[in-house]
């Protein structure tokens, strides 16, 4: 996305460069949510581990939520995926 924008600014002397990309918030939107959402799991499910929480029970309640969390940052990914390839944001 930076790349992106970095040509749009580049070649683009106009004041309107800016509008045209808001054409990537949406997908960008949907995109960091999607990551922030894995990363969140990762963290929650490493935290679980390396306080060797393995053994006990309640792990896999652990385990539960990371995979709850993993499922919903997969389906955010596959918004974004479907808005940046529609052309839906622009």
């Amino acid at each position: 996305i930076g790349v992106f924008l970095g040509n749009i600014a580049k070649t683009s002397g106009s004041t309107l460069a800016g509008v045209s990309a808001l054409g990537i918030f949406p997908h960008g939107l949907f995109e960091l949510l999607a990551y922030s959402t894995g990363a969140l799991a990762g963290g929650i499910l490493s935290h679980a581990m390396v306080t060797r929480k393995i053994n006990n029970l309640d792990f896999f309640h652990v385990v539960y939520d990371a995979a709850k969390l993993t499922a919903w940052a997969i389906l955010f990914l596959a918004v974004a995926a479907f808005i940046e390839s529609t052309g839906a944001a622009a």
